[in-house]
């Protein structure tokens, strides 16, 4: 239950730094706040760097696969 709450928290910290239209496209969030949603998002939930070993780890937990696909770094450093 702790890793599912830790997968919404990860999503809600994405949504939330996603640009919803015009009127957001001008503001900047401080590097702490930044840093501090990396640092949430990237050691709160295991993430695997390969496809097939998440494969095989969710279907031995009965669990499904939140998949990111990005370009770059997380960081903000690409």
């Amino acid at each position: 239950m702790r890793n599912l709450k830790n997968l919404l928290v990860g999503c809600l910290v994405l949504i939330s730094s996603i640009s919803t239209g015009p009127a957001d496209a001008e503001k900047l969030l401080q590097g702490a706040v930044c840093s501090e949603r990396v640092h949430e998002l990237t050691s709160d939930i295991n993430w695997y760097k390969s496809l097939d070993k998440a494969e095989e780890a969710a279907q031995q937990q009965g669990k499904l696969i939140f998949w990111v696909h990005m370009l770059g770094k997380i960081d903000g450093a690409t």
